[in-house]
C-alpha cells in the first residue's frame, strides 16, 4: 500500500484479550448462550428460531434452450435483484449484462463488450443493486467497478487494482458501501492466500482496508485440498467480520467494538469412502499430473471424512448462510471417462444442497434445502436468487423460502 492508502481495520488486540476465554469453552456444553469476558458463546440446538426447516421453491426461471438471443444463457457468473424482484445477471459467454423484470420479461442489456465507459470483457466478480437503484458491477479484466443508472446509463467507473478471481468476491452493504475482496500482501507457497477487502464509499472513494483476519482460535490448520478444513470469512453490513473454520464448525462474529459472538455447532462427520472416494481420487490424480505445477500449495491426500461445510456467505439481511457437506449420491446417468486423458475425469456423484442459516447475533434460524444444481448469489427476506443447472443447461432463477 502507498502512504496514502486507507487505514486498516485492526482486530489483533481484541483477539489477544479473548484467547484465554475462548480456549476454555467446553466442547460438550449443552445448547444455549452464555457470556464470558468479551465473548458470547452460542451452542445452537437442533430447533431453530424459524421452528421448521425451509425449502427453496422456484418462483421464476429465465433462460431457454431455444428462443430469443437474450434468453439463450451460456455461463452466468453474477446475479442480483432489485426491490421489485427484477433480476440482473452477467452472462460471460456473450458477454452481456442483462435485466429481466419480475415476470421474467427481457427489459434491456446494460453496456456492451469493450473497454469504454460501462463496457466490459468476459468476466464479472460481483453484481449488486444499491438502495438508490444504481447497479454495481465488478469488471476484473479492466480492473474497475462499473456503475449504471437504473435505466442502464453508464456512470464513471471506479478503479480496482486486483486480479483476484473468486466467487462472491464483491458485496454491497446496507449503507451502500462496496466490499471487494483482493490480495493484500505476497502469496507464499503452502500458506493461505492473504485475501483482504477494500471498502469503497457510496461516492466510489477508497475509504478502508480490511486485512486478512486471524483464524478461529482452536481451529485446525487451513489446508488447500478438497474436503479439507478451511478458513473462510465474510463481512456484515456494519463491517463486522464473520470468520469460520470448516474443520470444527466454529464461526466467530467479530464486532467492530472488539466483542465476539462464537458459534460452536455440533455435527456428524460425513464419510468419504467407496466409489465416491474413488471418483475424487481419480480427479485429484489428474489435477496433480496436469495442473499441479500451477498450485501454490502441496496437494494433501483426500481425508477420511468431509469437512463440516463447503462455503459461507452473508446475505442482504446480514444472515449467515453455511453450505453443508452431505453424503454423495450416484448419478443416474454417469458420465463416461473422456477419450483424451488430458481432459479431467468426471465425478459421478452429487450432493443434496443444504444450508444452515444464522442470524447476525449468532442465533440458529434453521436449515434450508435447495435444489440440486443450484447456486445462490443473493438472498433477502423470503427470497433468493441465483442459477440452476439441469442436465448441463444453466438458468437464472428466483426462489421463495417455504416452510412446507
Amino acid at each position: 500500500m502507498s502512504p496514502t492508502a486507507p487505514r486498516s481495520i485492526q482486530f489483533a488486540l481484541a483477539f489477544l484479550i479473548v484467547v484465554s476465554v475462548r480456549c476454555s469453552t467446553q466442547a460438550d456444553a449443552p445448547p444455549g448462550r452464555w457470556t464470558s469476558g468479551d465473548t458470547t458463546y452460542v451452542r445452537p440446538s437442533a430447533q431453530g428460531q424459524w421452528g421448521s426447516e425451509r425449502t427453496l421453491v422456484e418462483t421464476l426461471r429465465i433462460g431457454k434452450e431455444d428462443g430469443a438471443e437474450e434468453e439463450l444463457i451460456g455461463s452466468v457468473q453474477c446475479v442480483a435483484a432489485d426491490k421489485s424482484g427484477g433480476i440482473y445477471f452477467f452472462d460471460n459467454s456473450v458477454p452481456a449484462l442483462r435485466y429481466f423484470d419480475a415476470s421474467g420479461n427481457f427489459v434491456r442489456t446494460l453496456g456492451r463488450e469493450g473497454a469504454g465507459p460501462g463496457e466490459y470483457k468476459d468476466a464479472c466478480l460481483g453484481l449488486a443493486v444499491r438502495s438508490d437503484g444504481k447497479i454495481i458491477m465488478r469488471e476484473p479484466r479492466s480492473l474497475r467497478i462499473n456503475l449504471y443508472e437504473p435505466d442502464g446509463t453508464p456512470l464513471p467507473s471506479w478503479s480496482l487494482q486486483s486480479g483476484l478471481f473468486t466467487r462472491l468476491a464483491t458485496r454491497v452493504g446496507k449503507d451502500d458501501k462496496v466490499y471487494a475482496r483482493t490480495i493484500i500482501g505476497e502469496i507464499e507457497r503452502n500458506k493461505p492466500w492473504p485475501i483482504g477487502m477494500v471498502v469503497y464509499s457510496v461516492d466510489g472513494v477508497l475509504s478502508d482496508t480490511i486485512m486478512p483476519p486471524p483464524p478461529v482460535v482452536g481451529a485446525p490448520e487451513n489446508l488447500a485440498g478438497r474436503f479439507m478444513p478451511s478458513d473462510m470469512w465474510d463481512v456484515l453490513s456494519d463491517g463486522s467480520i464473520v470468520m469460520a473454520n470448516s474443520g470444527i464448525y466454529a464461526i466467530e462474529i467479530r464486532k467492530r467494538d472488539g466483542t465476539i459472538v462464537r458459534i460452536d455447532k455440533p455435527y456428524d462427520p460425513v464419510s468419504l469412502s467407496g466409489a465416491e472416494r474413488a471418483d475424487y481420487q481419480r480427479l485429484q490424480d489428474w489435477f496433480v499430473k496436469y495442473q499441479g505445477r500451477f498450485s501454490t500449495s502441496d496437494i494433501p491426500d483426500l481425508p477420511a471424512n468431509k469437512a463440516a461445510f463447503k462455503q459461507l456467505f452473508v446475505d442482504q439481511d446480514d444472515r449467515i448462510w453455511v453450505e453443508r457437506y452431505q453424503e454423495g449420491e450416484a448419478k443416474e446417468d454417469p458420465d463416461p471417462l473422456p477419450a483424451d486423458e488430458s481432459a479431467p475425469p468426471p465425478v459421478n456423484w452429487v450432493e443434496p444442497v443444504v444450508y444452515d442459516v444464522f442470524a447476525a447475533d449468532g442465533s440458529f434460524l434453521n436449515r434450508v434445502h435447495a435444489p440440486r444444481g443450484s447456486a445462490i448469489y443473493k438472498a433477502r427476506g423470503d427470497a433468493a436468487w441465483g442459477t440452476q443447472t439441469d442436465d448441463g443447461v444453466q438458468y437464472v432463477v428466483s426462489w421463495a423460502l417455504s416452510d412446507s
